[in-house]
């Protein structure tokens, strides 16, 4: 019975000790939203315009690749998802999105998990785009 007790107590010390190894860490994230990119039509015509909102996300470890991104335009009933897309390896994003109206938009990362790491999500800053 003692011998029994002493196993337990040792599995149960060995497996605090495996929890607290183990234990997930937060990481934080940050994102970024450059201006708006706005091309002339190309010598083929108005149907190759490429309009294009454009950003990064940055965090340490693995968090700044491969994240969801979507695009949000601001309106006083709150705001609408216009877009999604991804960042690549380097954490950099690129949303097309032709004659986009005027008004204020931001980006949105969201939270995710990598292995035992949480990935924080985060928004950007809020520009402005004006039409000629």
């Amino acid at each position: 019975m003692r011998r029994t007790a002493l196993v337990a107590a040792v599995m149960a010390a060995m497996l605090a000790v495996g929890a607290m190894l183990a234990r997930a860490d937060f990481i934080p994230t940050s994102t970024g939203l450059l201006p708006f990119r706005d091309r002339e039509p190309t010598h083929q015509g108005a149907r190759d315009r490429k309009d294009f909102f454009s950003g990064f996300v940055t965090a340490r470890g693995r968090c700044h690749r491969h994240r969801h991104v979507v695009l949000y335009r601001k309106r006083r009933s709150g705001p609408i998802a216009l877009d999604t897309g991804f960042t690549n390896a380097q954490g950099q994003w690129k949303i097309k999105h032709e004659d986009p109206p005027d008004g204020r938009y931001y980006a949105h990362v969201t939270r995710t998990h990598r292995g035992a790491d949480t990935c924080g999500g985060a928004d950007s800053n809020t520009i402005s785009v004006h039409n000629h």
